[in-house]
């Protein structure tokens, strides 16, 4: 049964994938296909869950499952066409090294060290329950609750003790534990959590997509930053936990290679691809609002960029752009938005009285703190290896040597991280917590929301020196 509720989302987001790909006439692979549909299909599902409730009292899931069915073959019956795999595009699944690299070792040693990684991930989440509080105590016991109350129930909202479960906090990821327990009919920790490593899986995917679309030729780079990316200590242990932090990481990352390969081909498909990964961002996860908007930054920063463009023209492409964007993703977002208003559900770490509080300018001396505990996070070599350490070398390296090569996706990619650190300082500036308490507790996980993104820089600044 376990089977059965991974393949009915995947299968309903891969005909909105082919659905999308015919309407905005853009080409995508069916390695990426299957990655776009598993993150779509889940988001899709706990979005449709979460409107029930607002309809219907109780879920059942016979009518859960009806609902995603149909969907799903209304949009595979206007999809007849275009789901036929050919030979040529079923080997679009297997690696190149089987076809074209047979006789080169290095590309044969990084599939191994990859397939080694990810069954171990796989390993680790199904023989261990929920180990780490806040996947227990956040995101696991609101799953637990929607499981055995059939619903999601408004009184949970209210009641003050729930304070330590952040009822504030999207459901995409509780919903989608839900759809696991409903069908597998217990809730059994162990099989729910078996998202974490799937999501992990799917960044993988998507760092070697874009890798490999911008080494055509050549299939040991591609390989080399997926495996740098899957060996972070810190990215394996998430695979494994049941936390929100690696789905959002794989929702805002997915947003933003969408935006760059907007900006690449000029086709509008990609942008609303972007839009609606980055409304199920905000759909895991409280930071995904920032990373929605940071990536709308960066859609306006790129679309200056391009060049041949008046500043008349500038303004009205920048509108159209900014209504492609913003539109689909803030449908996603609008019913959680609406349901938190009606039951006056408040974030607990940002609230308008502490954003005008008089003396908040007093915490403005914690910054340095912060910065430096930043730096250490950082430079842990238990969380991170060499990750951030290869980073800051690279970017210093391509700082001192002036090359203009790829500049404006360079250039992008540390607005965006400079954007997402400083809204993360100024969140723990204004805390009234200890000014060590939230980065002792949450720095890791933070990082790890734009640790894929760093990897994309990684890989570009490695490729301008080689060049």
């Amino acid at each position: 049964m376990l089977t059965i509720s991974l393949i009915l989302p995947l299968f309903l987001g891969w005909q909105l994938v082919v659905l999308l790909e015919r309407k905005t006439n853009i080409a995508i692979p069916k390695l990426l296909k299957f990655g776009f549909g598993f993150g779509l299909g889940f988001g899709l599902v706990s979005w449709i869950m979460f409107l029930f409730t607002l309809i219907v009292r109780r879920w059942h899931l016979s009518l859960l499952t009806i609902s995603v069915v149909v969907f799903a073959v209304i949009l595979g019956i206007m999809n007849r066409n275009y789901n036929k795999l050919c030979s040529s595009e079923i080997r679009e699944f297997i690696p190149r090294a089987f076809h074209t690299e047979r006789k080169n070792l290095i590309p044969w040693i990084l599939i191994i060290l990859l397939a080694v990684q990810i069954i171990y991930v796989f390993s680790e989440t199904v023989i261990t329950p929920f180990i780490h509080w806040d996947s227990w105590a956040i995101w696991g016991l609101k799953g637990r609750i929607f499981y055995t109350e059939q619903t999601i129930p408004k009184s949970y909202f209210q009641l003050t003790a729930r304070e330590f479960g952040h009822p504030d906090y999207p459901l995409l990821i509780p919903l989608s534990e839900t759809w696991l327990a409903l069908w597998i009919n217990e809730w059994n920790e162990s099989l729910v959590k078996i998202l974490s490593p799937l999501y992990y899986l799917l960044i993988l995917i998507l760092c070697y997509y874009f890798v490999s679309k911008e080494e055509k030729f050549n299939l040991n780079y591609p390989l080399l930053f997926t495996v740098i990316l899957a060996t972070i200590p810190q990215m394996v242990i998430h695979g494994t936990l049941g936390l929100a932090d690696l789905p959002l990481a794989y929702y805002g990352f997915a947003s933003f290679i969408l935006v760059y390969w907007w900006f690449q081909t000029e086709k509008m498909g990609w942008l609303i691809y972007a839009a609606i990964f980055a409304g199920l961002a905000m759909w895991t996860k409280n930071e995904g609002v920032a990373l929605f908007l940071i990536t709308g930054i960066i859609c306006v920063y790129l679309s200056g960029k391009k060049k041949g463009i008046g500043e008349s023209n500038l303004l009205s492409r920048i509108k159209i752009i900014l209504l492609a964007y913003f539109v689909p993703a803030l449908v996603i977002y609008l019913p959680w938005f609406l349901f938190k208003i009606e039951h006056n559900i408040q974030n607990d770490l940002i609230t308008w009285n502490r954003l005008i509080h008089p003396e908040i300018y007093l915490r403005l001396s914690r910054i340095p703190t912060l910065l430096m505990l930043l730096s250490q996070e950082m430079l842990n070599w238990k969380n991170w290896n060499i990750f951030w350490v290869a980073f800051i070398i690279l970017l210093m390296v391509y700082c001192f040597s002036q090359k203009d090569i790829k500049k404006i996706y360079i250039n992008a990619t540390l607005i965006y991280l400079v954007l997402y650190l400083l809204m993360i300082i100024g969140i723990y500036t204004i805390s009234i917590a200890f000014v060590t308490y939230h980065p002792a507790h949450s720095l890791d996980r933070i990082l790890i929301h734009i640790v894929p993104q760093v990897a994309i820089l990684l890989y570009l600044l490695f490729s301008v020196q080689k060049t």
